[in-house]
């Protein structure tokens, strides 16, 4: 009734202890999980890489945008026009943009903001703050697709706080944030939904 047919033997059991490299890409396998191998936290664009973000953003001028390469974990500071391009990823800590000793470079003789003269950070998840999420002193900035949650401050702006600037919002969230008071005096903030 049963026809005996032969059967290949199994392969011998790989060690899943030592990664299978494929040499045509950066990432590396390990129980079939992919997981990237890249050592540079962030690159700005049209220069070169850095192994931290902190690194990235101290060598950052004017005008250069600073793209992050993985999750950051700790606090950064922001003191020059840059755009952090976030590229899906996630800061857990505090993000202080303080351009207060820049703020007459970015005013023209009308008084207004030179549109040049803007802290852009787009794409991805500002987390875990204790001193707000996003901390805007003497600045303008603009969050695009940017969302700012799990952030908290023991004064005013759990999420985001602004003081002698402004904040332009396209995009992303700001939700379940705490702050343990709350001060509207500095805020101008214009909310643009696209």
């Amino acid at each position: 009734m049963y026809k005996r047919q032969k059967v290949a033997s199994a392969p011998a059991k790989a060690d899943v202890d030592t990664p299978i490299e494929n040499p045509d890409a950066d990432i590396a396998t390990m129980d079939g999980v992919e997981k990237e191998v890249s050592e540079d936290a962030a690159t700005i664009t049209g220069g070169k890489s850095y192994s931290t973000l902190d690194d990235a953003l101290k060598d950052a001028k004017t005008g250069n945008e600073v793209v992050l390469q993985k999750n950051h974990k700790g606090n950064i500071k922001i003191a020059e026009w840059i755009k952090l391009n976030l590229n899906g990823n996630k800061i857990e800590g505090n993000v202080d943009v303080d351009l207060s000793g820049k703020k007459d470079e970015a005013t023209s003789q009308d008084g207004e903001t030179d549109a040049g003269k803007k802290v852009e950070i787009t794409g991805g998840t500002i987390t875990g703050g204790t001193d707000s999420g996003v901390k805007i002193i003497g600045a303008d900035v603009k969050l695009e697709n940017v969302n700012v949650t799990g952030n908290s401050s023991q004064g005013n702006g759990g999420g985001i706080y602004v003081e002698d600037g402004s904040v332009e919002i396209i995009g992303g969230s700001i939700s379940g944030n705490s702050a343990a008071a709350v001060s509207y005096t500095h805020l101008r903030a214009h909310e643009t939904r696209g």
